[in-house]
């Protein structure tokens, strides 16, 4: 589990610094964005994998749905 929030945490400050590059002084607007749309992302995905379980009745394809987005 430390590894593996190791590894997450090196994608953190590409994703700071990147919302700074775009937005400028108004940086504080894009970082709000990016955190809006991922839990949004993430309060969805939840309905769009047990969509996919019900209509395909395989975890295969909720898989793949996942990778794919």
């Amino acid at each position: 589990m430390g590894v593996a929030a190791g590894f997450a945490s090196l994608g953190v400050a590409p994703a700071w610094a990147v919302c700074l590059e775009i937005g400028g002084k108004h940086a504080g607007v894009v970082t709000g964005a990016m955190n809006t749309f991922g839990n949004l992302g993430g309060t969805l995905m939840p309905l769009v994998m047990g969509e996919c379980l019900q209509r395909w009745g395989s975890w295969n394809y909720s898989l793949i749905t996942v990778a794919v987005f």
